[in-house]
């Protein structure tokens, strides 16, 4: 779960209103802009005394991904998800993939060790 600010709030419901019929979140035109929009991401994370630099709308993208990889532990499902031609793109979007990953064969392991 992202919690998500008033205004942030509000800017993705503006999203909804446009009924997008394209491919893409934040398409050009409409009197929305997807800088526009970053830079409301980065103006919230320094209202709040945080580093602005560190967030950016993009990082929406790799907060999911890691979310989904945390479900399923599978690269490639997040691979289809994101729509990259290579898993090393997608790996490349899951934040602290290798501890996932000692988490998921750990758990595993004692699943084994459990059901003998």
């Amino acid at each position: 779960m992202i919690p998500l600010m008033p205004n942030e709030l509000e800017y993705l419901c503006r999203v909804r209103e446009l009924h997008i019929s394209d491919e893409f979140i934040f398409p050009e035109g409409d009197g929305f802009r997807y800088r526009t929009f970053n830079q409301k991401v980065k103006s919230a994370a320094k209202a709040i005394g945080l580093d602005p630099a560190k967030y950016h709308t993009h990082s929406l993208r790799a907060t999911a991904a890691t979310n989904t990889y945390y479900a399923c532990f599978d690269s490639r499902k997040v691979q289809a998800l994101l729509g990259h031609t290579t898993v090393e793109m997608t790996e490349k979007y899951i934040h602290h993939i290798r501890d996932a990953e000692h988490l998921r064969s750990s758990r595993e392991e004692l699943i084994g060790k459990l059901s003998s």
